[in-house]
């Protein structure tokens, strides 16, 4: 507490030092309160400090003046102390609540600027794909390339697609972070195994930047331990690639470790490094070092957010030192859960690649139902699972699927959610109650937490999202499937077929479009609804990625009865319009 004698003595402390609330008598000598007070407020420094004056005089035409001058209460003399001590406490209360509102002020402030940069970033990212796709793509059916090259072309289209897939599938996960929804299931892993994974998804992207990935293990490793595989691979492979992107000479190295019940990862790379103000907040949402670093090296901010996240859930955390100019090292450490004692490594087998190989030529034996309604989809999938050995069956609806379980056995059945005639829910109920009991999983492009929850509790044994992809696909097969081990063959499917039922799933765009719009002319939500999730699930797996997101949009927005319905149409057909 600071106390003046004097107006003057008053005006100069406050100039001098910071104050939160002033007590000013009204008579006072050379200079009074209310001159004090009319100084207070024409200074930009003090013109917000809250004044209580403090007064003998019983006018009431003076304390409106000092209302109107901008006192914020009055306390008379005689003191009352209990009074004095309120109405102090009340307004220190004031300011507190204000500077509180004003700190929260500043960081909503920095939290959407930080989102506006986001979401510039990831249109950014979403764009450059999305060029080289439709560019090659255009160029392959023109004829522009060469059929000699189309390998090539194909290949960096396949590229350019997973790296969208990866962009959507950060966002879904940062929705389900938000929401609470995130899912960690803790199974049996063969370590080892996974790390080579990781090491052949990561060694490409450093041999593209003639850098070197380097493996280091400090004494024996546990071989298999009880984690969420999914999760644990994404967090590595994410700081990883990390390493790589932001080095340019040099090498990443991972060091594994096994201490104190916790595994534990460093990731050190000789790239440029992070500044020491940088740190405290490289872990935030939509957070990246500077505006320079995103346009130079691309990315959305999600990635070492969700890492962290993801960590967390997994029993530990993501630590991080950096020298600018010399690199940075990222330390992982997750929970050791009933790793099988004796069972150790302190290596990576070093065929990998050959390991690689292999996995995408297993070649599986038996009969296998797809029940899906859109006829690109349907032989999309029959075209993946008939090049994997499986004798395969694709029928368009729920009734025939029901019809195909009773006449035939299958080892495996693939049923769409959303089907004419009957939905895939209601053909599995009718499928276990005929007292079929091989594995059905629920083929959708529904990827919700929420929403896959509901297909299991209905019945399914499992769920396959839409587009599919491959690896998950594998693990599907490899978990209830039988693997013909004997047998190896080429498992690729021709590219002149995809390129044909790509083709033919764009001639049915004009038949779609008057279906979009003779549903929106009769205000007809159950049939747009159903348009739009029919033509998402296709859309995704042919690559027409911004056509398949307002698809998304467009049903979601008729599920929540929101006022965008007839625009989103409208800019769906506008852009079928223009393939």
């Amino acid at each position: 507490m600071l106390v003046a004698k004097s107006g003057r003595q008053a005006l100069s402390i406050v100039h001098e030092q910071s104050v939160d609330l002033i007590l000013l008598d009204v008579v006072m000598p050379e200079l009074d309160g209310f001159s004090v007070m009319k100084q207070l407020k024409s200074n930009v420094n003090s013109q917000n400090i809250p004044v209580i004056f403090i007064t003998g005089l019983e006018s009431s035409k003076d304390e409106t003046y000092g209302f109107e001058l901008g006192a914020v209460d009055y306390i008379h003399k005689p003191f009352n102390s209990s009074v004095v001590l309120a109405r102090v406490s009340s307004q220190l209360k004031i300011i507190q609540q204000r500077n509180d509102l004003q700190q929260l002020s500043e960081e909503l402030k920095q939290a959407s600027e930080a989102k506006g940069m986001f979401l510039a970033n990831m249109s950014h990212e979403i764009r450059t794909p999305l060029t080289t796709i439709i560019g090659y793509a255009e160029s392959m059916l023109s004829q522009n390339i060469p059929k000699n090259e189309w390998t090539d072309a194909v290949n960096i289209i396949d590229n350019s697609g997973k790296h969208l897939l990866s962009l959507v599938n950060n966002i879904l996960d940062f929705s389900k972070i938000e929401a609470g929804e995130l899912s960690i299931e803790l199974i049996d892993v063969e370590l080892d195994s996974l790390l080579q994974q990781v090491h052949v998804i990561c060694e490409q992207q450093a041999h593209k930047k003639h850098l070197n990935i380097h493996w280091r293990f400090n004494g024996k490793i546990p071989r298999r331990i009880k984690t969420d595989p999914t999760r644990l691979k994404q967090i590595l492979i994410n700081l990883i690639s990390n390493g790589i992107k932001f080095t340019e000479q040099g090498s990443v190295t991972i060091v594994v470790s096994a201490l104190n019940e916790q595994l534990h990862f460093e990731i050190k790379d000789t790239g440029i490094g992070i500044p020491n103000d940088k740190l405290s907040s490289l872990f935030n949402s939509f957070t990246q070092v500077d505006n320079s670093t995103s346009r130079k090296y691309g990315g959305t901010g999600l990635g070492l957010s969700i890492s962290c996240r993801l960590a967390k859930e997994l029993g530990g955390q993501i630590a991080v030192e950096s020298q600018v100019n010399e690199g940075s090292t990222f330390s992982v450490f997750i929970d050791l859960i009933n790793q099988a004692p004796g069972e150790t490594f302190d290596q990576l087998n070093s065929d990998t690649n050959h390991q690689a190989s292999q996995q995408t030529q297993q070649v599986f034996k038996g009969k296998v139902l797809i029940a899906e309604d859109h006829p690109e989809n349907r032989q999309l999938f029959s075209l993946n699972l008939s090049a994997l050995g499986f004798e395969v069956n694709a029928v368009d609806n729920g009734e025939k699927a029901v019809q195909a379980c009773i006449s035939d056995d299958y080892q495996l059945v693939l049923l769409d959610i959303q089907m004419p005639v009957m939905n895939g829910i209601e053909a599995q109920q009718l499928i276990r109650s005929c007292g079929l009991d091989m594995p059905i999983i629920a083929l959708t492009a529904n990827v919700m937490k929420d929403e896959i929850d509901s297909y299991l509790a209905a019945g399914f044994t499992d769920h396959l999202a839409k587009p599919l992809d491959q690896e998950q696909l594998l693990t599907k097969l490899n978990k209830y499937c039988d693997n013909d081990v004997s047998t190896q063959q080429d498992v690729a499917i021709p590219q002149h077929l995809l390129d044909e039922l790509r083709q033919k799933f764009k001639q049915s765009f004009a038949q779609y479009t008057i279906e979009l719009q003779t549903a929106v002319k009769q205000r007809d939500t159950k049939t747009l609804a159903s348009l739009a999730h029919k033509f998402q699930g296709a859309a995704k797996s042919f690559g027409f990625t911004e056509e398949a997101k307002v698809a998304e949009l467009l049903e979601r927005y008729i599920q929540d009865s929101n006022n965008n319905i007839s625009q989103t149409s409208q800019q769906l057909i506008n852009l079928l319009n223009n393939e």
